[in-house]
């Protein structure tokens, strides 16, 4: 805006002449140009400098964001952090870089506890974080780093480059904890193993090993049941990783129990397990088990014989020895064939009473009696008078039709009998035939003796 020269009147823009005096302000009017245009390009130079400035800046900060994430995700960081976790026991962080690190477990913040203590309790850490900080320098130069053993031999950490880059820009790296692979196997069957408190598999073969997956070195609680046809067996363990090779345990249950051998004097005898019937006898059972032998097992064999059920001994099973059942024999039980023995008695007693009677002399007959016996006296009387009446005998047959067991040392014997009979002077001979009883007891000898003559009767 400006006035006139001469009396101040407002002039319009462009303005060279005063309407109310006429007076010529065209040289005020180019100087105002000139200072307007000046102060123009005044501020046009100093936006151009504001935005130079700004863009100085915005260069400069981003700039210092690329070396600030270039230093960040540098290997060596990625060490630091690691070292860093397990040091400070940061389990929540460290949790975090294992499963980063690897996809063969996922790890809970619970689990850090066992695995610190492994690296720095049963290794030297400062060693293990010497050769990591190592590869940092191998990995930052593209070389290819080992991986760092622990004090067995085993890989247990190496530095890696991940996968992907942040924001597709900067390398990341990683700590890849390496774990081990865990083979479990029992010498028992079905044997249900739980790690941790959780379950995890059964093993259904004996001494087969079992892949369980893979784990962290740490410490590892196991829990291990098999339930066997005669006993149920349980114990725990803990993974020992100083027995690991080649980053693989192979880990042995071994229940105390046993597979047993069984015999007995009578093989028929059926076997009995803690009072309990097995349902197998001897002859069968083969290698019997498993069986615990802590001393809670008890085997017993139990057998029907005439006398009535008879119970062996009972063994308390303490280690894998075989035992022996043994059934203490009643005298009548104690023969293999005790018809055929009864038939040689009855023989001989006949035939020798049948000299007896014929001579008068009672001592051929004698040690076929039990002298605490009936038949004892009896027989020494009727055969003496026999011998007084001149009556003598001649046995044609004597068979044992059958005979009972009547209690541990008696048996009733059924005989069949055929003679010839001769009377006096006579010289009268007669057939006759007779079914006849008898009690035979058993000495503690194991001798046969005519105990008692039961009854006779004649048939012809």
């Amino acid at each position: 805006m400006i006035h006139c020269k001469n009396c101040g009147q407002e002039l319009k823009e462009g303005q060279s002449f005063c309407n109310q005096c006429g007076a010529d302000n065209r040289k005020e009017l180019e100087n105002s140009r000139t200072v307007e245009r000046k102060k123009g390009e005044k501020k046009v130079k100093k936006g151009t400098t504001f935005r130079i400035i700004a863009i100085v800046v915005v260069l400069l900060s981003l700039l210092g964001t690329h070396f600030y994430f270039s230093h960040q995700y540098k290997p060596e960081k990625t060490v630091e952090a690691f070292e860093k976790a397990v040091f400070t026991k940061d389990k929540k962080q460290l949790a975090k870089i294992v499963n980063e690190g690897q996809n063969k477990v996922s790890v809970t913040e619970k689990e850090m506890d066992s695995y610190i203590k492994y690296l720095t309790k049963e290794n030297d850490f400062s060693s293990l974080m010497k050769d990591l900080k190592e590869q940092s320098i191998i990995i930052g130069n593209d070389g290819t780093p080992k991986p760092v053993a622990d004090r067995y031999g085993n890989k247990v950490l190496i530095l890696k480059e991940a996968a992907k880059k942040k924001w597709g820009i900067y390398k990341q790296y990683v700590v890849e904890v390496i774990p081990f692979q865990l083979k479990i196997s029992a010498n028992f069957p079905n044997t249900s193993v739980s790690m941790n408190g959780k379950k995890v598999k059964t093993i259904k073969k004996a001494d087969n090993y079992v892949s369980f997956g893979y784990v962290l070195p740490g410490n590892h609680h196991i829990e291990a049941e098999s339930k066997g046809e005669f006993s149920t067996f349980e114990l725990e363990d803990t993974i020992d990783f100083s027995m690991a090779e080649d980053n693989v345990i192979h880990h042995e249950l071994e229940f105390e129990g046993a597979y047993i051998t069984i015999e007995s004097n009578y093989d028929d005898a059926k076997i009995f397990v803690n009072g309990k019937d097995a349902k197998v006898n001897v002859a069968d059972a083969g290698e019997f088990g498993p069986i615990a032998t802590d001393g809670s097992v008890k085997i017993s064999a139990e057998r029907t014989f005439p006398t009535g059920v008879k119970k062996s001994n009972t063994v308390t099973v303490e280690d894998d020895s075989y035992i022996y059942l043994e059934f203490k024999e009643a005298e009548t039980e104690a023969f293999d064939d005790p018809k055929a023995e009864l038939n040689d008695l009855m023989n001989g007693y006949i035939s020798s009473n049948m000299d007896a009677i014929n001579y008068g002399d009672f001592s051929y007959v004698s040690d076929y009696l039990d002298p605490s016996g009936p038949a004892y006296k009896e027989t020494r009387n009727y055969n003496q008078q026999l011998y007084d009446r001149g009556i003598e005998e001649e046995s044609l047959k004597v068979e044992v039709k059958d005979y009972e067991i009547v209690d541990e040392n008696t048996f009733k014997v059924f005989t069949y009998e055929e003679y010839h009979i001769y009377y006096g002077e006579d010289d009268v001979k007669k057939f006759k035939a007779f079914n006849a009883q008898y009690l035979v007891k058993v000495t503690e000898d194991g001798d046969m003796k005519v105990y008692q003559l039961i009854k006779t009767k004649e048939i012809k």
